[in-house]
């Protein structure tokens, strides 16, 4: 009786399928159906929300003895000047530690990325002044017109079901305060948080690849080997008390140091689209295709009408490899029929570049001496493939763990594995939530199909909280919410009912039919 009133009760929305609907309960076995389709959904949150076993207590210190520091070394070297290098670097300098941060090429220099800065990355941006001395690092780029903050996106089902709509809003609206991502190009990005971490006191040397580097346990000290690489390249060597692994999601020093041992499991494509070239109106749209689940394809809009085409290969899918990347990208502008849409036949792509993903978070992050932060030590979400945010608190985390080790002189693996505890807290076990998120999506992609059509029926204001939960502003815990978790079951009974009936609305212009 149950399902007789629920199929009774669902508003205007359905009443034209409310007399096959009651015909059909009385021939088919839908309820049992729908019966199992909640055992499996109440199975698979009990099945995620294992992960939140939240390590607490860190490590006290333990004061050691070391030797002089000579005169020419540094306090800590970073290998990598991208967001997590370069806030690390920052925050050390701030902390009076000196500083030296290598960067292998000259700024300002590309690096694929989907651009979008989340929530938490522009707080910490708030936090680091310019290398002017007029404001903090977000301020002056939006001063100079060179970040995009979105406010109008939404999400694209594998079905096709969609929903764009506005998440940001002023009081008591429900909606953000503020926008969820603004998009800043990382030629720009990396640039400002270099020379910001470069005002702040960090030696910054450019066009410096790092070859090796080699711990002496006796000196307690790191020797840095490489080569300038400029228009008079020649050998360069550095020494330091710690070092710091920021080289990227390679991760190819803290990888020929033993402590990283595996390669990145994910890659994902950029490809930026003429302003005046497209037919895109809104400011970002995360796009699920079935055949690229838990992937998926995304739009964000840059300055000036320029937009960010990316596509991710996330793991979980056996049909997908890392290689089926210029493919994929490449035919999912013809066939998507939502990705094709946006873009239009006049689109102009700059040709496709690409780059590794490691995702998840590393084992360890930390040894005697030294840290891995950023994309090096994988903080990249397996679920949405966001990583900027996440490797710039994985800075701040570092240069707060380093600056007590200094204070307390316990520069151990003991006491820097309250780093690893630490950054665990913050995102780790929420990563370990993704990625069995991911998992479920993919075998379930009715699930992405009942979300969105229960975005589409609560309005901004729920699709507002699906932002702040997917930009990490909130854990993957609170898809379980109560109010979130009722609203999307509901959906997707509803769905199961009448895709087994065969009454399911068609989505417009019906997508299935064009890919």
């Amino acid at each position: 009786m149950y399902f007789v009133a629920l199929s009774q009760g669902v508003g205007a929305r359905f009443a034209k399928l409310r007399e096959p609907v009651l015909e059909a309960l009385a021939t088919k076995p839908i309820p049992l159906l729908a019966l199992s389709c909640v055992l499996v959904a109440l199975l698979s949150i009990f099945w995620v929300l294992r992960t939140w076993r939240k390590e607490t207590t860190l490590v006290k210190p333990s004061p050691k003895s070391y030797p002089p520091l000579p005169k020419d070394a540094y306090d800590v070297c970073i290998v990598g000047a991208g967001p997590a290098g370069s806030v690390t670097a920052y925050f050390c300098a701030r902390a009076g530690l000196r500083v030296l941060l290598l960067e292998k090429k000259k700024f300002p220099r590309q690096k694929i990325c989907g651009d979008a800065v989340c929530t938490l990355a522009q707080d910490i941006m708030e936090r680091m002044e310019s290398a002017t001395g007029k404001g903090s690092v977000l301020d002056e780029i939006l001063r100079e017109g060179k970040g995009h903050p979105a406010s109008n996106g939404g999400l694209v089902s594998p079905a096709g079901y969609s929903y764009i709509g506005n998440s940001v809003g002023e009081g008591d609206s429900g909606k953000l305060a503020r926008s969820a991502v603004i998009a800043i190009k990382r030629i720009v990005l990396d640039e400002k948080l270099a020379r910001s971490a470069a005002y702040a006191g960090a030696n910054l040397l450019e066009e410096v690849s790092v070859e090796s580097a080699r711990f002496d346990t006796g000196k307690a000290l790191w020797s840095i080997s490489g080569e300038r690489t400029g228009s008079a390249p020649e050998e360069a060597s550095y020494q330091a008390r710690v070092l710091v692994c920021a080289d990227g999601a390679p991760s190819r020093l803290a990888m020929q140091l033993g402590i990283v041992k595996e390669a990145p499991q994910g890659t994902c494509s950029r490809a930026y689209v003429k302003a005046g070239s497209h037919n895109y109106a809104a400011d970002g749209t995360v796009i699920y295709n079935l055949n690229l689940l838990p992937g998926y394809m995304a739009i964000f809009r840059e300055v000036n009408d320029e937009l960010n085409y990316c596509c991710y290969i996330i793991p979980g899918n056996p049909r997908v490899r890392n290689d089926d990347l210029s493919r994929l990208h490449h035919g999912f502008v013809k066939e998507d029929f939502y990705l094709s849409r946006a873009l239009g036949p006049r689109a102009e792509l700059e040709p496709m570049k690409a780059g590794s993903l490691r995702l998840g978070g590393v084992p360890r992050s930390y040894a005697d001496n030294l840290l891995i932060v950023g994309d090096a030590a994988g903080f990249i979400d397996p679920l949405t493939g966001e990583g900027i945010h996440h490797a710039m608190d994985s800075g701040v985390m570092a240069a707060e763990v380093l600056k007590e080790a200094f204070k307390h002189s316990d520069l151990s693996a003991r006491f820097l594995s309250n780093y690893q505890r630490r950054w665990m807290r913050a995102f780790g076990y929420d990563f370990k939530a993704s990625m069995r998120l991911a998992q479920i999506l993919y075998r379930f992609p009715i699930l992405l199909d009942a979300a969105t059509l229960c975005i589409e029926k609560q309005g901004d204001e729920f699709l507002a909280e699906w932002a702040r939960i997917m930009t990490g502003q909130r854990p993957k815990s609170q898809l379980f919410r109560p109010y979130i978790m009722f609203a999307m079951a509901k959906e997707l009974i509803l769905l199961v009912i009448l895709r087994t009936l065969g009454l399911e609305r068609k989505p417009i212009d019906d997508v299935r039919k064009h890919q």
